[in-house]
């Protein structure tokens, strides 16, 4: 269910129906985007995204798939079904030049790859081109629409004869007008006069009586007479009835060609079905390509996590006007945040947010690509509901907060926990008391239903609710309350401040009036607001302790397995070789008892000899010292092995302690040579300590900068600055633009991909991804990775950083080349 009726009108999606339908090729595809609805079907919605990305990729891609002649050509083929009916010539080319498009479709298939474009490849396989079909009309009608001279013989005689009275006219009408000239009847430069087919001759009107034919026409001044000659008339008629015997000849011939097209109607109506499917699919990939739209993953479950979001009709809106849409990050999902509060000041953005998250899963369960990162992920609702804007109604006796009880009331009649509800402004429109109660109620009650949503308001009561309420999270649009901007940016966890007092201040309301405002008001009421921001940050600056606790802990795990690893390495090392010298020490023995039960044996045969004894016990005295030489041997090749791993450990540890010693010295080097800067102004370009984005300082105030990045801004201690060089500022829009086009992931033995791609993920979610990386580069032998994590603020990029460099295992890491990406993509050497 979708409520209100005007529900595309109130979110937007009417501008994007038009959009689309200025995209078709053709009516084929006007009418599919007509027909474009809400579903909820999931296979016919991933169906319809596959489709559409498929062909973005075409046109981004592939300049040859056939764009041209998507004809409609169903109302003909309905009305030929009837007997005694044919084609018109007009319609017959229409079909010819569909049949031409749908063929050269199946050859652009035919030539690309069988695992390329599978769900296009799925909607073309069922076509079938009526080749026998399509070669007679290709015989009797040329590429101009034309029917051809020699389609019948009949039709070539018909036109030889139009032809030959033709020229026959035209022959007259020179030869009478080069007498009139030698007669002086007309002007020497007269020339035949061609008006509605028949030739003309200008006689001066003194002498229109002695040429024979019908006066035509005369000039303005009426000097002049236009005389058709007589021969010319009998000739007109004559060429009159051959183009009746014409007309009759095609319609003969249209006749016979509906009647072989009339069986293949059931094929004919199919292939114009493809057709408007693909010009669909086109539309919403055109479309898709100008928002920058891409295909989320889509799963059953009502849930939504949208990442870098736009909303399609502010992001044109701005587009036109040169400026940038701060992108939307929001989660839905079925436990903590199955609504979520939007608080904060006029104008901030609030409105924006809900009114995104409503047309973008609308546009999804429409079948379009979303202007949304790729790893967003969208569910299946049955039902989405909005209460946005102000519907009262003189007709039907409608105030403000009448029409949004209405709404509220549909909500709690049809809301289910698979429904989506979008309410602004929730309680407003009376006494602000009475009306927050109220809204606190079906708020509620909603969420005891598990039902979804955003929710936008002012009222205290609400936000409180939701603190201590779980399935509801609050969320504030972030404002910079020392210039008083909006930052257009959402923060999922924090109560927004309405910023009434500063704002009447900066749009300068009096400040007597001000103060007594706040009299009335009451200091306690005032305050709420602050601490509750206080109480925010607190919350903040606890979970970036704890999440910095949890990495430091994730670290010490991965170590501690690291070292239980080449422990447990070293010992089976060890264990190999005292296995390998117990097995040659019990070879030595096992000798040795033979060399002993040989010399007694020889001692007994010789009767004991007392020279044979001494040359026998000689002989054994010597094999014991080989014995014993070869035991030392041996122990002495084992002590250098584990003295050679040992030199090995120690010349690693050298050389990363002379290198960190190496940068050290590199570092206080260029901070003795660099000359005094003069200390940072408004207007100066800095980087951030650590990360690669450059910022500009707006204001500097209490030892923090106010930077400007991109369209957000925030306070930094000044002490985190450096100060960018010239060249930086220059090179980077380079760096931006290299990045995604030239990071390439590379196959390597094991299955092993060289490159990582963390853009558009979380912080935690881009290091549990790396941590997992160099875990599989170890077991595949790679000591050089890469990742991929953008440009943008520089923050992915310095917390990947960060946790690279506390990594026993990371030799060094660095940007890689500006050709390649610049600081878009870091290099690791792995030392191990």
């Amino acid at each position: 269910m979708i409520y209100p009726h005007n529900f595309e009108q109130k979110t937007g999606f009417n501008k994007l129906r038009a959009a689309l339908h200025s995209k078709c090729l053709g009516t084929l595809g006007e009418s599919r985007v007509d027909q474009m609805q809400f579903t909820t079907d999931i296979a016919l919605i991933r169906t319809q995204l596959s489709r559409a990305k498929e062909f973005m990729e075409i046109c981004l891609l592939s300049k040859d798939f056939p764009q041209d002649n998507y004809y409609d050509t169903r109302q003909g083929l309905k009305r030929i079904a009837i007997g005694n009916t044919y084609l018109s010539q007009q319609e017959l080319y229409d079909l010819k030049r569909s049949c031409d498009t749908i063929k050269n479709i199946n050859h652009f298939f035919r030539r690309t790859p069988d695992d390329m474009y599978p769900a296009l490849r799925e909607l073309c396989s069922g076509i079938a081109v009526q080749h026998p079909l399509l070669q007679h009309i290709g015989r009797i009608m040329d590429d101009n629409g034309e029917i051809r001279d020699d389609a019948t013989p009949e039709l070539r005689h018909i036109r030889s004869e139009i032809r030959t009275k033709r020229a026959s006219i035209s022959s007259v009408a020179n030869r009478l007008l080069r007498a009139a000239k030698a007669q002086g009847w007309c002007d020497a430069d007269a020339e035949v006069n061609i008006r509605d087919g028949k030739p003309l001759i200008p006689i001066q009107a003194a002498n229109k009586r002695k040429i024979q034919g019908i006066v035509f026409d005369e000039s303005a001044t009426g000097k002049t007479a236009y005389i058709e000659p007589l021969e010319s008339v009998e000739l007109n008629n004559a060429i009159t009835e051959l183009e009746f015997a014409e007309r009759r000849e095609i319609i003969n011939i249209l006749i016979a060609i509906t009647e072989r097209v009339r069986p293949c109607i059931p094929d004919l109506m199919d292939a114009n079905e493809t057709l408007a499917e693909l010009d669909f699919a086109r539309a919403k990939a055109r479309l898709a390509i100008d928002m920058n739209a891409d295909m989320p993953h889509t799963v059953e479950t009502p849930t939504i996590d949208l990442r870098i979001a736009r909303h399609p009709i502010l992001l044109h809106a701005l587009q036109a006007e040169g400026k940038k849409v701060v992108p939307l990050d929001i989660e839905i999902d079925m436990q903590s945040q199955r609504i979520i509060m939007i608080s904060g000041p006029n104008a901030g953005g609030k409105s924006v947010c809900l009114k995104t998250v409503g047309i973008i899963q609308y546009m999804h369960q429409c079948g379009m690509l979303t202007p949304a990162s790729p790893n967003s992920t969208l569910g299946i609702f049955n039902d989405i509901f909005i209460d946005i804007g102000d519907e009262q109604s003189i007709e039907n006796d409608l105030s403000t907060y009448s029409s949004h009880l209405a709404n509220m009331k549909c909500f709690l009649d049809h809301a289910s926990k698979r429904s989506l509800i979008l309410i602004d402004e929730f309680g407003s429109g009376t006494e602000p008391i009475l009306g927050g109660a109220i809204a606190e109620a079906i708020l509620d009650e909603l969420n005891r239903r598990k039902v979804k949503g955003v929710i936008t308001t002012h009222y205290t009561n609400l936000k409180n609710y939701a603190t201590v309420t779980d399935g509801i999270a609050n969320g504030a649009m972030m404002y910079d309350n020392t210039n008083m901007r909006p930052l257009f940016a959402l923060e999922i966890g924090k109560i927004g401040n309405s910023f009434a007092f500063e704002m009447a201040r900066r749009m300068g309301i009096n400040e007597r009036l001000l103060t007594k405002a706040e009299q009335i008001a009451g200091r306690e009421h005032i305050d709420y607001e602050r601490r509750m921001q206080e109480l925010d940050e607190e919350k903040r600056k606890l979970s970036i302790t704890l999440t910095n606790a949890q990495n430091r802990e994730n670290n010490l795990i991965r170590q501690e397995k690291q070292y239980i690893d080449q422990t447990e390495y070293t010992l089976n090392e060890r264990r190999n070789i005292l296995r390998a010298y117990k097995a040659k020490f019990e070879e030595i023995i096992g000798e040795s008892n033979r060399k002993i039960e040989r010399t007694i044996l020889e001692i007994k045969n010789a009767q004991a000899e007392k020279t044979q004894t001494r040359e026998i016990r000689k002989e054994l005295e010597d094999f014991k010292q080989q014995a014993l030489q070869q035991l030392e041997e041996e122990d002495r090749k084992i002590d250098e092995t584990i003295e050679r791993m040992k030199r090995k450990q120690s010349e690693r540890a050298e050389r990363r302690a002379k290198r960190r010693e190496e940068k050290e010295q590199q570092a206080a080097a260029i901070r003795a040579a660099q000359p005094k800067e003069r200390p940072l102004q408004p207007d100066d370009t800095v980087y951030l300590d650590g990360g690669a984005t450059p910022m500009t300082i707006i204001d500097i105030k209490d030892g923090k900068a106010l930077l400007q990045v991109g369209g957000m801004q925030s306070f930094v201690d000044i002490q985190r600055l450096k100060r960018a060089k010239s060249s930086d500022k220059n090179t980077d829009d380079a760096k931006k633009q290299t990045v995604s086009i030239n990071f390439q992931t590379e196959k390597k033995s094991g299955g092993y991909l060289k490159g990582l791609d963390v853009r558009g993920l979380r912080g935690d979610e881009a290091l549990e991804q790396v941590a997992k990386y160099i875990d599989q580069a170890l077991t595949t032998g790679h000591r050089e990775i890469k990742i991929l994590h953008g440009t943008g603020t520089g923050a992915l990029r310095s917390m990947i950083r960060d946790y690279l460099r506390v990594q026993p295992i990371v030799k060094r890491c660095y940007d890689e080349k500006i050709d390649l990406g610049g600081t878009g993509i870091t290099v690791v050497e792995l030392d191990y």
